[in-house]
């Protein structure tokens, strides 16, 4: 039996398995709080700003700050979220969305239950 190794390749023509990349997305989440944020964006801070407030300490991927693998992570995220902006956020190993959803969470009470309930203090 042949094994297969599929490649993923950036925009800016690197090439990284797959596999690694998505073991390394999957790794990052069996952290409680995680996510994937452009250094830039609003809404990526929007959604940290509230994660903050809710008590939780994410994991937090700067993908703009990675070099050609953020470009490769991120789609990587977008293939198992379905998700293809950031930010993509992560709590108990589910995706709750973006900066509005997470910030809407907020607001109704239901992102520091997750939070807690994801085992973070």
């Amino acid at each position: 039996m042949v094994s297969r190794q599929w490649w993923g390749v950036s925009e800016f023509g690197l090439k990284t398995p797959v596999s690694s990349l998505m073991d390394k997305v999957t790794n990052a989440l069996k952290t409680p709080v995680v996510v994937f944020s452009k250094s830039y964006c609003p809404y990526c801070t929007m959604a940290k700003n509230a994660l903050a407030k809710a008590g939780a300490k994410p994991l937090v991927f700067e993908l703009d700050n990675m070099g050609n693998e953020g470009a490769e992570m991120q789609s990587a995220v977008a293939n198992l979220s379905g998700i293809r902006t950031v930010p993509v956020v992560y709590v108990g190993g589910k995706c709750i969305g973006g900066g509005s959803d997470t910030e809407k969470l907020l607001k109704s009470g239901e992102l520091a239950k997750l939070v807690a309930a994801a085992g973070t203090p």
